[in-house]
């Protein structure tokens, strides 16, 4: 079954993020309480797909707009498995589909979410790229120092690495990923790569930010809000 073109789509929002999403020809009546307390989304056979009271919905549409923040990249996931930087740069994400690659929706963290099950260090198979070669202003940006941030989710642990988020080409400004010692990580390469490491359980979901510090020369790890790590990282982001 083909996916869903993003008109063919009901989008309801909160705080500019996609708390609900459904295909329209599931949808046969949207019901807004006397009061205006609650939203409710029915089925062709009365049965509720969602309800939320009012005041958890910012609005309802039929496209996803283009949402901004002050981040450099800010990447959402879609239906259709096609993935847009809702920053203020507007990159490109080419999207690489493949059978190991795949988007769902996430209850929990309301929005959809990306899920790989390829080999780990199977470079070759499904993911997302964004391409900022030649694009001097925003290399820039990286290379003064950065925040990457991402929640993740591994079922599987192996002693190799394996990038969810990855700026490696012969090094690289950073990726989060898992060393090849089986650490969670974040990783900038400063002409060395410096490896800030911690421990992790699989099936759990983690809200993991790594911090380049230019000026202080040192990188930080954080974990659903703790500081796990510092490694040294003198010198510039390669």
């Amino acid at each position: 079954m083909p996916a869903a073109a993003d008109s063919e789509m009901m989008y309801v929002y909160k705080g500019g993020r996609i708390v609900y999403a459904q295909e329209v020809t599931a949808v046969d009546d949207v019901q807004v309480a006397e009061d205006h307390s609650r939203l409710t989304i029915l089925d062709k056979e009365g049965a509720t797909l969602y309800e939320s009271p009012m005041g958890d919905v910012d609005s309802l549409s039929f496209r996803t707009p283009a949402m901004r923040t002050d981040g450099i990249l800010d990447v959402v996931f879609h239906a259709d498995g096609t993935a847009a930087d809702v920053s203020a740069s507007q990159m490109k994400v080419e999207h690489y589909p493949d059978a190991t690659l795949s988007t769902y929706w996430n209850a929990t963290y309301g929005r959809y979410v990306a899920r790989s099950t390829c080999a780990w260090n199977d470079k070759d198979k499904g993911h997302y790229r964004i391409s900022y070669a030649g694009n001097d202003a925003f290399w820039q940006k990286l290379a003064d120092g950065y925040t990457m941030e991402a929640i993740v989710m591994s079922t599987d642990k192996q002693n190799t690495e394996a990038k969810w988020i990855g700026s490696h080409q012969s090094g690289g400004p950073g990726a989060i990923m898992v060393s090849g010692d089986g650490k969670l990580s974040f990783l900038p390469h400063t002409g060395d790569y410096r490896w800030t490491k911690t421990d992790w359980e699989t099936g759990v979901y983690y809200h993991v930010v790594g911090v380049y510090d230019h000026d202080a020369g040192k990188a930080y790890l954080y974990v659903d809000g703790e500081l796990r790590s510092v490694a040294e990282a003198p010198g510039e982001l390669t």
